[in-house]
């Protein structure tokens, strides 16, 4: 059997979930004997748009088509004549019996017509909601954050409006006159050290340095009481002081008090903590905390202070600030808005009320092209139940919306330990971008004792630059770290090295591709009470649920194993749950003879 897949972008450079899963299904039909190919687009400026190109990427023969997505009109994103020529070539010349699409963005909804013209089955995996939803990634997802509970074209004729920013004189003006160049900013006191004014017993008792404090490794300044370090910052805007705090570890065992911490701005005290490591072994490591900072109109003093504890020993009481910054929220709202998606969500809201009219007319043409789509499809495969119900609730057609799980390749033998230590090793994986919701995961994690847990997050640092800025901004608990990049073979070691996985998304998701590799890892889930996600983890049972958003509950859910490191035992998932891509192969296989002539003999 010739099967063509379909999809927006493809590996080595993309590895997404549907790119992954695509790749591995291909993989999966040759192993069964059939002939694949696929097909997609590839955005390279240096190259002539519409290019088509042929490689291959592990024996799997690659069509690609050079994408710039510059549209000269709205209709042109989601029904391109340019790209229906190019692929009407290919299936004409290439003939194959089943075209299995994967995506669409970035081609054109008038491909699978073609393919049903030619004679090919057509079969199509619903990844996400771009069918439905005009934006990107089809998160049915906001700049604001709003998510979407149902998709109307009339709201969605807001979303046109951002393809315009690309187009006319207007939008050209709007976003120029709209985005801000200021982007956030940060003050390392630390570095600052020289310019501050400083009050001590003794010289040597402040200065810049390096602490290892329970193994967390943290830039400091030392601190020993009495001692006052002053800072005079300029008029401010809404911003917050991150830091941590700890009495260094060669003063635990000896006699004398604790200290205190104080935080004042224009000599009046905003935050003030005691700590006492000799008699309360709670109190021993870092200690994560922040002040919202006064916004002022003149200039200003900070001062950080420590001083001796109640008897006024001065003796074997070292202690330090860790990592202090003052964070400008300018340009990062507390709604966690980038600089650059408040301004697109101004512009695009400037045109829209000029042109209103005009783009609840395009985004009904647009979703009624895509109801018309589904009669040249003869399959809809649904990853998930909430994807199926959403689909079917916009319109699509009952009898032809499937439900059909992803089928996972083998990540390698993972052997879970049977018992849990100190400290619990929480783990992100997947893109750094707004919808997934790191910032509501670091926001709860910032306030967990880094001495019992550590977060690692993995993703690519170099590709939403403006969000992974505003998440470095937000970061003030030594324990966070931001692994950057891996590779898909390198899934099996961070579930290896991980005791809970957090998928924290703020959009619907469809069937997560990483809960379905922790499980098979049998590493337990936390993830939002919402869409897909919901679908796959049962609260109690594989897992821990929290209400979307809400960064206090999911703060909740991870505090829960640190109170109870048992809980990763009790929660660790059933790995014949997931089903394999071999009994999907097999599955796919099936429902393409069914739609076919083909006969294995």
């Amino acid at each position: 059997m010739k099967i063509l897949a379909v999809i927006h972008d493809f590996l080595p450079r993309h590895q997404a979930g549907s790119e992954l899963y695509c790749y591995y299904l291909c993989k999966e039909m040759q192993r069964l004997g059939h002939e694949v190919r696929v097909l997609c687009t590839e955005t390279d400026h240096r190259t002539a748009v519409y290019t088509v190109r042929e490689r291959m990427f592990d024996n799997l023969p690659v069509t690609e088509i050079v994408q710039h997505f510059h549209y000269r009109t709205f209709e042109e994103t989601y029904r391109n004549p340019a790209v229906e020529k190019m692929f009407g070539e290919v299936v004409e010349s290439w003939r194959p019996d089943v075209v299995h699409f994967h995506h669409l963005l970035g081609l054109s909804f008038g491909c699978p017509r073609l393919a049903k013209e030619a004679g090919a089955a057509v079969v199509f995996t619903l990844h996400d909601y771009w069918l439905l939803c005009l934006r990107g990634g089809g998160q049915r997802f906001q700049d604001d954050g709003r998510v979407c509970e149902r998709i109307d074209p009339s709201e969605c004729a807001v979303c046109v409006a951002e393809c315009g920013l690309t187009g006319k004189t207007l939008a050209r003006w709007a976003k120029q006159f709209l985005v801000h160049k200021k982007a956030s900013a940060e003050l390392d006191l630390r570095e600052t050290l020289a310019q501050a004014h400083i009050e001590t017993a003794d010289p040597a008792y402040v200065q810049a340095t390096h602490l290892s404090i329970g193994g967390i490794d943290c830039p400091a300044i030392l601190a020993h009481p009495p001692s006052k370090i002053a800072y005079d910052l300029p008029a401010s805007v809404e911003s917050s002081l991150l830091f941590t705090y700890a009495m260094v570890p060669s003063t635990y065992e000896k006699e004398g008090d604790g200290v205190r911490f104080r935080v004042l701005f224009n000599d009046e005290v905003l935050w003030e903590r005691y700590l006492d490591p000799k008699r309360h072994s709670k109190d021993r490591g870092w200690h994560p905390g922040s002040v919202d900072l006064p916004v002022c109109s003149d200039k200003t003093r900070l001062t950080l202070e420590t001083q001796p504890g109640p008897s006024g020993n001065r003796d074997f009481c070292a202690a330090a600030w860790g990592h202090p910054r003052v964070v400008s929220s300018l340009g990062v709202p507390k709604d966690s808005q980038t600089v650059l998606s408040r301004s697109k969500s101004a512009g695009r809201n400037l045109l829209y009320r000029v042109f209103g009219k005009q783009y609840r007319h395009e985004a009904r043409k647009r979703r009624q092209a895509a109801l018309d789509l589904t009669r040249y499809v003869d399959r809809f495969l649904c990853p998930s139940p909430f994807l199926r119900t959403s689909f079917l609730d916009h319109g699509f057609p009952e009898e032809k919306l499937i439900f059909s799980d992803y089928g996972i390749r083998p990540i390698g033998k993972l052997v879970p330990g049977g018992v849990v230590r100190y400290p619990i090793r929480f783990t992100y994986i997947g893109s750094l971008v707004r919808h997934k919701g790191v910032h509501v995961l670091i926001r709860a994690f910032n306030d967990l004792d880094p001495e019992r847990a550590y977060l690692r997050i993995h993703g690519p640092t170099d590709e939403f630059v403006d969000y992974v800025g505003l998440l470095r901004s937000l970061v003030r608990n030594p324990s966070i770290e931001l692994c950057g990049r891996f590779e898909n073979n390198e899934i099996a070691q961070i579930l290896g090295e991980t005791d809970v996985l957090v998928v924290p998304s703020i959009w619907y998701e469809n069937s997560p591709i990483t809960i379905h590799e922790a499980f098979l890892a049998q590493v337990p889930v936390v993830t939002s009470r919402f869409g897909g996600m919901a679908d796959l983890v049962e609260d109690g049972v594989n897992g821990l649920l929290f209400e979307v958003g809400n960064a206090e509950d999911l703060r909740r859910c991870l505090q829960a194993f640190l109170d109870d490191p048992d809980l990763v035992i009790r929660l660790r998932p059933d790995p014949s749950s997931v089903k394999s891509i071999e009994k999907d192969g097999l599955e796919m296989e099936r429902v393409y003879r069914s739609l076919t002539r083909w006969d294995s003999d």
